[in-house]
């Protein structure tokens, strides 16, 4: 036993209070930026191993210094790891954590002025800090984590991340980390496995530690469902001919008033289409869709639609998506056909009384469509679901057309605004396309290809 170790029992046994005094052990003492503890140090560390089991009521505070050589920053964080070496060394001697706690406090409190090499050698140190059991806060030890090098951490708490662990150990009071591929397991109070390498991960019939545990959050779980507001653009066949379209009108008014208008319709092969509404699914089943569908220019349609498909993968880890779907949408289309002018008080139109001066007319119809299309998706996962890139394209379908229509708007006596509808057969409706009567046809469809980007928010 050093002499170190007999002014302890002395201590002890003179009843004298040990609050606060410096056990100083000797080769307790390190070379320049070194935190590792000789093995002349692990020597003197036996000696107090051998006290702090005879004493049992005794408690230490390990505290590590620096000379004043370098960042001070960097000195405190050195002096921080020589203490913990100490106290390191003591629980795999098997001293228990509750009795331990450490610090460092890097160039402060030298022993020495820090005027010679031989004085930073001395200041270069652990101190050994007495004080009764009672007078350290006792803290009960949730897990113990046990490294792949050998080294036992008893810690407070701890926070598996995805390459890392975070933990407290018990006698300190800052966080350090730890890769996890370091970390051989951790075991609970109660002698469970709650984290085991060999294992690959979390043992999840172990029972709950005592205390009850930091809870440790789980990685996000990738899941292969997607949901979300989706909006498109892209180009549709319109179909449209150049046309001359003229319509002569005899009001219903007491006084048979003939109104005249006619436009001249340049062609268009395609309008601009878009798309917008909700979508679900799973890449790797099925995938459905509602919303609305459009097109805009000389000819402007909008339109119930909903879709169903199938997702196909094409890559590893959903990279790209192949889709099958079949749309179906319903809608009215409409084309300007001008204004009549109003030369007289009113115009009538199914009891309907029009009393400003210009009165817009259009051709409107009622449509229905199929359009069968592949979709190529490109998911990008966020931190919640999926953002997704599709480029389609498709062909659509004219399933379903009702008998065109002329639509009348305009205001009334009031100046509020009015509209009315005629059927291009009616007795007083002389609609024309090249000079050639119509009931039934317009100068467009909706038959033709289709393409688009849509992007889900």
């Amino acid at each position: 036993m050093t002499s170190s170790m007999d002014t302890l029992y002395h201590w002890v046994n003179s009843n004298q209070s040990i609050e606060g005094k410096v056990l100083n052990l000797p080769h307790l003492q390190y070379e320049t930026d070194n935190h590792l503890l000789t093995a002349n140090s692990k020597m003197s560390i036996d000696t107090l191993v051998m006290g702090l089991k005879e004493v049992e009521n005794i408690a230490i505070a390990i505290e590590g210094y620096t000379d004043d050589v370098g960042d001070e920053d960097y000195n405190l964080e050195l002096s921080v790891k020589r203490a913990e070496s100490v106290y390191n060394y003591l629980i795999q001697k098997e001293i228990v954590a509750d009795r331990l706690k450490f610090d460092g406090f890097g160039m402060s409190n030298p022993i020495v002025p820090n005027t010679s090499a031989e004085n930073r050698a001395i200041n270069r140190r652990v101190e050994i800090v007495l004080k009764l059991r009672d007078d350290i806060q006792v803290e009960q030890v949730s897990q113990t984590i046990y490294l792949n090098s050998g080294k036992i951490i008893p810690v407070k708490e701890y926070t598996i991340e995805e390459t890392y662990l975070s933990y407290l150990q018990y006698g300190s009071t800052s966080k350090r980390t730890e890769p996890l591929e370091n970390v051989n397991y951790i075991v609970g109070t109660d002698g469970t496995r709650k984290y085991d390498n060999q294992m690959a991960g979390f043992n999840d019939k172990a029972s709950e530690p005592v205390p009850e545990p930091v809870p440790t959050p789980k990685a996000p779980v990738k899941t292969n469902d997607y949901a979300g507001f989706y909006l498109g653009i892209g180009s549709r066949s319109t179909n449209l001919e150049e046309s001359l379209m003229w319509l002569n009108y005899v009001d219903e008014s007491p006084s048979m008033d003939s109104f005249l208008g006619e436009k001249t319709i340049k062609e268009q092969e395609y309008g601009i289409s878009f798309d917008f509404g909700i979508q679900t699914g799973n890449f790797n089943g099925y995938h459905y869709e509602i919303g609305g569908s459009g097109i805009t220019g000389t000819v402007n349609f909008l339109a119930f639609h909903t879709a169903y498909g199938h997702n196909f993968s094409l890559g590893a880890s959903n990279k790209i998506i192949f889709r099958p779907v079949l749309g179906i949408e319903f809608g009215r289309a409409k084309a300007p056909l001008g204004d009549i002018i109003n030369n007289d008080v009113y115009i009538r139109v199914n009891d309907s009384d029009f009393y400003s001066e210009d009165v817009s007319i259009k051709v409107i119809s009622n449509q229905g469509t199929v359009k069968p299309r592949f979709d190529f998706v490109f998911p990008f996962q966020k931190a919640e679901g999926y953002s997704m890139l599709t480029i389609t394209g498709g062909y659509s379908y004219n399933i379903y057309s009702n008998n065109p229509m002329i639509k009348f708007s305009g205001t009334d006596e009031n100046n509020e605004s009015i509209s009315a509808k005629e059927n291009l057969d009616e007795s007083n409706i002389d609609f024309r396309l090249n000079e050639i009567r119509s009931t039934d046809k317009l100068p467009f469809d909706l038959n033709g290809p289709f393409i688009g980007l849509a992007f889900q928010f």
